[in-house]
């Protein structure tokens, strides 16, 4: 990435990741101040294409397989094709035309005309049907028409040759017999042909539900491989968890915690000087600094119990907020007058930006008023919009993670980094 990306200035959206970036990041893209970063990653739910290719293969084996099964073309075969490729239905004129041809029957013809099977591809299917009925019925129409014709009496027949000017009836005969039997030859043939071509038929359609459970087990392993990545991400993200909490034992001065830690020893009543000191800090809301004023729970080591309560009702905010923006949802956060409020990942997130970038006094006031009720959360909101330089309704986030970028990273999109390959950084 070159040093001149900070010349960018009004650049609003910068989505790098998955481009093999390598190198280290310009301190220049701080200046880049109309951009807001993104750890949200796009899921892929990627098929290998050699499964696609078995699909397409098994497809075109039914195909083939389907050409195989129709017998020698007849007369009709040009039209029939033509009527194969027709999605629309077929006018009444065109059904008579082929109830007129022979190829359907008058019965056929008009259960066409009631809309039933009129449709040209599957007229057409009715055509074959007829078809194949036709064919397996010819040779034996034809041997029943020649057996008559060898069983007319021998003086019929040699009339009947003489006539024709056919020189003597036996050899006439054998050859009708010759060509019987080539005929049957021939149909035994097709039928054979028409037998390949259903089991390739079979075969095809067995080998496309293969593909199709192949693919079906590749689109498995796929979204399995997505769920483990998405569960090694939220270990990375316990681990960090863990790492600030174990960061945040370090009580730092001026804390909330180092306040409870203090009046926890502290068995005498409070003054309404040292209450209102913790209402103006915001560790007591007003109306339970009222009740300590009036020797309810004004003991030191009972305001601790009750500030106490209000830390963990805040701790509870932020990681809310925090929940919200790793998933990308909209949510109710819990405020400690009891109400709550919906927010969305955009404004938990610049809330949560705005919270960072302050110092410990102020963060720990921030965190006060959030809490404190709907008022208060609205007016967080307001100050960070302004803080923040960003729309409250502002979706688009830019991105810069899964590349090869290598740390040292700028402190302003330290956070938004994301998934980086530095295998190869020195």
């Amino acid at each position: 990435i070159p040093e001149s990306i900070g010349n960018l200035v009004d650049l609003t959206l910068l989505n790098l990741r998955d481009n093999q970036l390598m190198g280290e990041i310009p301190e220049t893209i701080c200046n880049l101040e109309k951009l807001a970063f993104t750890l949200e990653a796009v899921a892929e739910d990627a098929v290998p294409a050699a499964a696609e290719e078995v699909a397409e293969e098994a497809k075109r084996a039914k195909v083939e397989a389907e050409k195989a099964s129709s017998a020698a073309p007849g007369p009709h075969q040009e039209k029939i094709t033509a009527l194969g490729s027709n999605t629309s239905r077929l006018s009444n004129a065109e059904i008579d035309e082929l109830v007129e041809d022979g190829i359907l029957t008058k019965k056929q013809g008009k259960a066409a005309k009631r809309f039933r099977n009129s449709r040209g591809t599957k007229v057409a299917e009715v055509i074959k049907q007829n078809q194949a009925a036709q064919q397996a019925a010819e040779p034996g129409i034809f041997l029943r028409t020649l057996r008559r014709v060898i069983s007319v009496p021998r003086k019929v027949v040699s009339a009947l040759a003489t006539r024709m000017g056919v020189a003597t009836t036996p050899a006439t005969a054998e050859e009708v017999a010759e060509e019987a039997k080539r005929a049957k030859v021939e149909a035994e043939k097709a039928r054979e042909v028409a037998e390949e071509a259903k089991r390739a038929k079979v075969e095809a359609e067995e080998e496309l539900a293969a593909a199709k459970a192949l693919i079906d087990k590749l689109r498995d392993n796929a979204r399995a491989k997505a769920e483990a990545e998405k569960a090694r991400e939220l270990t990375d993200e316990a681990k960090r968890a863990k790492a600030e909490a174990e960061k945040a034992r370090a009580v730092p001065a001026g804390s909330p915690q180092e306040k409870i830690t203090a009046l926890e020893s502290n068995t005498s009543r409070l003054s309404n000087a040292e209450i209102d000191k913790l209402v103006e800090d915001g560790l007591l809301t007003k109306k339970e600094g009222k009740a300590a004023k009036r020797f309810f729970n004004s003991r030191g080591m009972e305001v601790a119990e009750v500030i106490r309560e209000n830390q963990k009702l805040i701790e509870n905010l932020m990681d809310d907020l925090s929940k919200i923006v790793s998933q990308r949802r909209t949510a109710k956060v819990k405020l400690k007058d009891g109400s709550t409020m919906k927010v969305d990942a955009t404004t938990a997130m610049m809330l949560l930006y705005v919270h960072g970038a302050l110092n410990q006094n102020n963060r720990v006031k921030m965190e006060q008023i959030l809490a404190q009720d709907k008022a208060g959360f609205t007016k967080m909101v307001n100050f960070s919009t302004k803080q923040g330089k960003m729309s409250s309704d502002d979706h688009k986030l830019s991105s810069i993670s899964n590349n090869k970028l290598c740390p040292p990273y700028p402190e302003c999109i330290e956070d938004f980094i994301g998934e980086q390959d530095t295998s190869k950084c020195e």
